[in-house]
């Protein structure tokens, strides 16, 4: 006996109600995944991005050291000055956050 289509046609669609809910959210998806694949294939793409990434952190090492007091500054604007402890510290240990202090001071003199 041959099955009559409509018949597998309506167990289908009762078979895929719910996914049919999940069009709308399947469509946006498929949306973004090519948007993502478009910029992948783009100047932005994973080669370009990786092989220049040394590139890119130099650039930002040279920008911090050329910027220092002004980053220090608004560190220790938004979160406060360093408290020194002297409790279980080594002397080189000390040495440094003195420094770090005495930067602090003269930035926010200067």
């Amino acid at each position: 006996v041959k099955p009559c289509s409509n018949y597998c046609l309506n167990v289908v669609k009762g078979c895929l109600a719910n996914q049919a809910d999940l069009n709308t959210e399947w469509k946006y998806l498929m949306d973004a995944l090519v948007a993502v694949a478009d910029r992948i294939d783009g100047p932005y793409n994973v080669d370009t991005v990786i092989g220049t990434i040394h590139m890119r952190i130099s650039e930002a090492i040279s920008n911090l050291q050329e910027n220092k007091d002004s980053i220090t500054a608004k560190v220790f604007q938004g979160c406060g000055n360093p408290k020194i402890s002297t409790k279980g510290s080594s002397s080189e240990d000390k040495k440094r956050r003195g420094k770090v202090t005495l930067e602090a001071k003269s930035s926010a003199v200067a």
